[in-house]
């Protein structure tokens, strides 16, 4: 897997116990903000590298893809890392202001509940799942949502629906556009 270029800078920064200042662009929502990290570990996984930081804006541990880092630097600032490591992975952390949802899952959307940090509620013997899962931003349960089309129904997420929808009519504003040209 080829490095991205803040992937020395970051493994630096995480040997060392330099507080680093990042300009990274959510996934998610395409926000892009400024953050204090204090990197952890670096690793890659799923095509992709990473890095687990405490993120000193959240007051969390968070996972950060490294391609979404648009800017990097150090600062003069120094932290001394957790005793004990987490484990290289892309665990989601919820958050206080996270949005909880319920969805459905039929038995070809089940990967859903292996791919995304969710907690299984219930199954049923055709191969259904019902999952319960928290997101940062109601757009990405929203994308899911009209991803899995027919095969994923909400359950419980007021604010998931909105996105759902607002994404939805946004969608068939573009397709309805392109129908004249």
């Amino acid at each position: 897997l080829r490095e991205p270029e803040f992937v020395g800078r970051l493994r630096t920064a995480a040997t060392e116990g330099v507080v680093t200042s990042i300009v990274y662009t959510k996934i998610s929502s395409g926000e892009t903000s400024e953050r204090l990290i204090e990197p952890w570990v670096v690793f890659s996984t799923m095509g992709n590298w990473y890095v687990t930081a405490f993120c000193r804006n959240a007051g969390a541990e968070r996972v950060f893809r490294v391609d979404r880092i648009q800017e990097l630097d150090y600062t003069e600032d120094r932290f001394a890392p957790p005793p004990e490591l987490p484990t290289p992975a892309v665990d989601y952390v919820p958050g206080e202001e996270d949005v909880y949802v319920v969805i459905e899952l039929d038995a070809d959307a089940a990967w859903v509940a292996d791919y995304y940090p969710s907690e299984v509620v219930s199954t049923d013997a055709g191969g259904g799942t019902t999952i319960r899962m928290a997101v940062s931003d109601p757009t990405v349960a929203g994308r899911l949502l009209l991803r899995l089309g027919s095969s994923g129904r909400l359950v419980e997420g007021d604010e998931v629906a909105a996105a759902r929808d607002r994404l939805g009519a946004s969608i068939l504003g573009r397709y309805r556009g392109l129908e004249g040209g």
